[in-house]
């Protein structure tokens, strides 16, 4: 069971964050003046913290030949990472490998050396950690992060992600949630269809068949807009989270994302913040009752 509200000890979770030309300078300084006040005590209270790390973090230069951009940043910027309170980065994503190997174990290594716990990825198809549990409240909650095909799969010998095989992931969730004295399944899924609010008919599918297999939040990521939401026999179905720092994009729904704050008891409590992007910095949005969402 979800509910919208709740005190206890919280998990925060965002979506895409990373530098870009506008703001790079700004985590490579490491003094959060990319991020306002208001959000910033919401991360920096929380117990644990999740973003998810949209591009590389790497000084190579050769690029992977795939759609899309190659997206990276200077190594130094993953202390503003952990300065801003970011304790996990979910790396099942589109960009793990837009630099390739090298860009892979640079990214690591930088995360690595700043303590942080990273999630969702590996140097090769056998070495993917992509789930952690955790204690709140408690509760031992397992976060699960999975993405979909898109220049991201791994091989025996290179880098990539733990993706969407329905057959694996589902079996897989029934049986943490059964065995493992797992109380709560939060899914990072990262997938869908970019700038549109809206689950395809096979996405909406997926998520019901997580929900039944034992994951109490689902929160799609990857879209770069704020989707719409769906409580589905007693679980929490977002279908896009929204940028949170991912100033890459002019259209104006990549300016929005939600930020959210889980806590867990009897019941998961979900608290949502509507946050805003503007000259290369996030804040609190003033408009908090989004009649479209």
């Amino acid at each position: 069971m979800v509910k919208m509200c709740g005190n206890s000890p919280r998990v925060v979770v965002v979506g895409d964050f990373f530098p870009s030309k506008r703001n790079e300078k700004l985590f490579i300084n490491n003094n959060n003046e990319f991020i306002d006040v208001a959000l910033l005590k919401i991360i920096q209270d929380a117990k644990f913290s999740f973003c998810n790390l949209e591009g590389t973090l790497t000084r190579t230069c050769v690029k992977t030949e795939k759609l899309g951009p190659n997206i990276k940043a200077s190594p130094d910027c993953i202390r503003a990472y952990k300065t801003v309170g970011f304790t996990h980065l979910a790396t099942a994503n589109n960009h793990v490998n837009d630099f390739g190997q090298q860009g892979y174990l640079d990214t690591i290594n930088s995360i690595k050396s700043q303590g942080l716990t990273f999630i969702g990825s590996g140097v090769n198809s056998t070495s993917i950690n992509h789930y952690v549990v955790l204690s709140v409240d408690g509760k031992n909650i397992l976060f699960y992060n999975v993405a979909e095909t898109m220049w991201n799969a791994p091989t025996n010998s290179l880098a990539g992600v733990f993706l969407y095989d329905e057959y694996v992931v589902c079996n897989e969730l029934r049986e943490l949630k059964t065995k493992s004295r797992i109380d709560y399944i939060v899914v990072l899924y990262h997938g869908g269809i970019e700038y549109f609010p809206y689950p395809s008919p096979e996405l909406k599918k997926r998520f019901h068949r997580m929900a039944d297999s034992g994951a109490d939040v689902i929160l799609a990521q990857h879209s770069h807009c704020v989707g719409c939401e769906e409580w589905y026999n007693g679980s929490y179905l977002l279908y896009g989270q929204g940028n949170f720092l991912f100033d890459r994009q002019d259209l104006e729904c990549c300016k929005s994302g939600l930020l959210l704050e889980l806590s867990f008891g009897n019941n998961i409590n979900v608290k949502k913040t509507f946050t805003k992007v503007e000259n290369g910095c996030v804040k609190k949005d003033e408009d908090q009752f989004h009649s479209g969402y």
